[in-house]
């Protein structure tokens, strides 16, 4: 893997990775995401729907081939984000319920079915499962918010 050094000890076990953050910020995030999705996927989840109830009150849901719910961490993040930033956000989130694999989208390394959608300067991350036709978003930009930055 490009930009990652690892640290051996003894018998060639990898024991450490170093990770230039300037040049490559984007493996740091992909393996960060990674890391975020794979713990919180015990964690409750909640409806499109519910979670639009409670952002966006006062609009209908559209029709959707796949169902797409909610991390509670995830929703309480958005639910944590100023109105403004829900309303960019928010409705990139409902069109992933028609087209889960949107023009600029990425799948992360290290996560099985793992993606990411980037809104503005903000990032969606989401796990994808076409048999079950299930999109399930585990992070949302709140928790990114008080992360890393990269420059």
């Amino acid at each position: 893997m490009s930009g990652v050094r690892f640290l051996i000890e003894g018998r060639r076990h990898k024991t450490a990775a170093v990770i230039h953050l300037k040049t490559d910020a984007g493996v740091w995030q992909d393996f960060y995401d990674a890391l975020l999705a794979r713990r919180r996927a015990p964690e409750s989840r909640e409806s499109l729907a519910s979670v639009k109830r409670r952002l966006v009150p006062g609009r209908e849901s559209s029709a959707a081939e796949y169902t797409v719910t909610f991390s509670r961490p995830a929703r309480i993040e958005l639910e944590k984000l100023p109105a403004q930033l829900v309303e960019r956000i928010f409705p990139k989130i409902e069109s992933l319920a028609s087209q889960p694999r949107p023009a600029g989208c990425k799948k992360l390394q290290g996560g099985h079915n793992l993606w990411r959608i980037r809104v503005g300067d903000y990032r969606v991350v989401y796990t994808l499962d076409d048999a079950c036709a299930l999109v399930d978003i585990v992070a949302t930009p709140g928790c990114f918010a008080r992360g890393v930055t990269f420059t």
